[in-house]
Parts: structure tokens; sequence; C-alpha cells
């Protein structure tokens, strides 16, 4: 006898591993919980590197990768709308989803899959990530691309799905264009799974740095916008008080040379790590710091601190405020510039005890309200599935 059919999700998201981000975090998250809920995860995404067109995963998730264009240091993937591409999405409606996931609202790939699912008859949830418009820092540049955001909402607007957003903040943000959000469905972090998984490397011992040195790590992309010139003015003004804090930045992009340039003593940039690298690296500093300024939705940085039971400093992004409900879980900092946060560790020196204190709530709060499992009831039942 045949095993009946199983209810089928298909996720569409501009980008996903091996290209490594936020979003592409949150689908691998997301993707793998609804598996183990007995839900089939079919991931369709634009093609990245020399990743394999189609993919069956070890945790049954099926992803399909798109013919695509990576522009802007791969920020921004255009899906190629030819004969193969076609053919990839029969095959996918051929597996006969049940609901239609999309990730993000001005990528050429999520008015696909708006679109996909409306020639299915299926009403497509949209999950906004975003707080903000992305800015680059450049006038000219900033306008034409807040202009082509706002014309792709209106496109996938006229598809008629529903709108969540990943925090908050991003839900609301949606009002902006008009968009009545129906709710949020939460970034999300398998915390028990991260801490055992980290790497055996012993970062302090590779650097150099002893156990009476306050460790603050980065984890993220190297962007001047995710706080990283703010990052370089807090070192440097540490270095010159003579302070025994380091830095330890994991990650890449775009703006390295702004960390390989003129490099304080006390900071040591690490490249990009894989995430068993990451877990380990967590474990081993005393403090998480991330002053962005990107229109974050909810860093995955933040859980994944406080997953190992490390308090994070943070600019006012969205998100943070839910990660981090109040100072016994970590700090929110409106104003995150340098000598700020440059005092606020150095008030962390003098009271070690507080780090203790909010690493141990952060972890208990992000295990109980960040979960997986929580996040794929929240999609299935946005998806009516």
């Amino acid at each position: 006898m045949d095993e009946p059919r199983r209810r089928t999700i298909a996720i569409f998201s501009a980008q996903y591993l091996p290209h490594m981000g936020g979003v592409e975090n949150f689908t691998k998250g997301l993707s793998s919980a609804l598996e183990r809920k007995g839900v089939h995860a079919i991931v369709v995404t634009s093609a990245y590197g020399d990743a394999p067109e189609h993919e069956d995963e070890s945790n049954g998730v099926e992803v399909f990768r798109l013919p695509s264009a990576q522009l802007l240091d791969g920020r921004l993937p255009i899906v190629r709308n030819g004969g193969r591409t076609r053919e990839l999405l029969d095959e996918v409606k051929r597996r006969m989803p049940d609901g239609v996931f999309v990730n993000t609202r001005f990528y050429g790939l999520s008015l696909m899959g708006a679109r996909f699912a409306r020639e299915l008859g299926i009403t497509p949830v949209v999950l906004d990530h975003g707080s903000s418009y992305i800015g680059f820092g450049v006038p000219v540049l900033d306008s034409v691309v807040h202009a082509y955001e706002r014309a792709m909402t209106r496109k996938i607007r006229s598809c008629s799905p529903r709108f969540f957003g990943v925090s908050e903040k991003s839900a609301e943000w949606l009002r902006t264009f008009g968009i009545t959000p129906s709710g949020v469905i939460h970034n999300a972090i398998d915390a028990e799974g991260f801490r055992e998984q980290a790497s055996g490397r012993d970062f302090r011992t590779e650097l150099g740095i002893g156990k009476d040195v306050l460790l603050v790590c980065f984890v993220g992309r190297i962007l001047k916008e995710k706080g990283v010139d703010t990052l370089l003015g807090v070192a440097r003004i540490l270095e010159e008080k003579d302070l025994p804090v380091a830095f330890a930045v994991a990650g890449d992009g775009p703006d390295m040379a702004l960390l390989q340039d003129d490099t304080p003593n006390n900071l040591h940039v690490l490249g990009r790590l894989g995430r068993t690298d990451v877990a380990a690296l967590f474990g081993a500093s005393n403090l998480h710091f991330f002053p962005s300024r990107y229109p974050e939705g909810l860093p995955t940085s933040i859980l994944e601190s406080a997953a190992v039971g490390i308090p994070s400093l943070v600019s006012d992004v969205a998100g943070a405020r839910e990660a981090i409900p109040s100072d016994e879980y970590g700090i929110v900092l409106e104003d995150a510039t340098a000598p700020v946060c440059a005092e606020v560790i150095s008030w962390y020196l003098d009271n070690p005890d507080v780090l203790e204190t909010q690493g141990k709530n952060a972890r208990k709060w992000v295990e109980s309200a960040f979960s997986w499992d929580n996040t794929a009831r929240q999609a299935i039942e946005a998806c009516g599935v």
C-alpha cells in the first residue's frame, strides 16, 4: 500500500546555503523543523557557486536552485527566467505543495514565489526580515534602491499574500507600505544543538588572550552598516585606556579592509568561520557586541550568543528588545556610538557578576521563547497546512 502523501510547504528564499546570512540560516532552521514535524519542506532559491541544482538534504529537505546572476557581491540575486527555471518550478509543482512561504518582499524570486502560489490557488505567506530601507550610504544609489523596494512591494501585494514580520519592529515596518501585518513569526534557534556542535578550537589560546581578559566577540557580515566602524572605534578607545579587553571578529564582507588597515592590537580578525567554530567562539567569549545600523529583522547572532549563555550588548535594532526584554538579559543601547559602547564595556570589567547573571537569564529566555518548534508551528498555521 502506498504511503499517504505528506503535507508539503515550498519555501521561496532568494538566498540559501552555502551563501551565508541571517535569512539563509532562518530558512535552514525552519525547513529542518518542518521536516521534524512531518511536513515536507522544499526550498526554492537562487543558484550560488557550485552548489547542486537539485539536492536532497540528509534531514529530508529538498532544495531547488534556479539559474541566477549574483549582483552586488551576492546581495541581489537575479533569477533567469528561462526554460530551465520553468522546468525546475514544474518539478516543484509536481510535489503538490499545500502551502507557499516566501522570505522577504523585494527580491525577484520572492515575487516569483508569490505568483507560483497563486498559480496553484494558494494564498502565499510572505515573511518580512527588515525594519527599514536598505541603504548603502550613497544618496543617489539609496534613492534607486528604495524606489526598487517600493515597486517590488507593490507587485508582490498584487498577489494578495498574508504578510508577517520576523519581529515586532519588522511587522510594524510593513505599515510603511500600507500593509496590515497578520502577525509575527519569530527567528529562532536550536539552542542545545548550537551548543553541542561547538568545535574544539580554543580561541583564547590561539589568539594569546588570557583568562583575565574580557573577550568581546562580533559575528556577522563585515559591513559598515553592521557597525564594524563602531567596533573599530571602541577597540581603539579601550586600547588607549590600556584596559584588559580583547575583540574577536568573525565574518567576511565588502568592508573587510576597514579591519585590516591599522588594526588595533586588541582586535583579532578571524575571517569567516563555520557554525561549529562560531559556537566555540561564543563559548570562549564573555560578551557579544553587535552595534548594527542595518535594517535587521531579528539578528541570529543575538540568539546564538544567548544559547551558550553569553549576554549581548547591541544597538536598538529590530528584534533586540524581544530577545533582550530587560537589562537582566543583556543591554540594548539607543545611543550605540563608540564612546558610549566603550563606557559600557568598561563598566562590565568592574561588574563580572552581571555578565554571568545576564548570560544565565538570556539562555533560559531564548530556550523558552525562540525555539524552532514554535516557529515551525506558526509557519504551518499561517500557511493553513
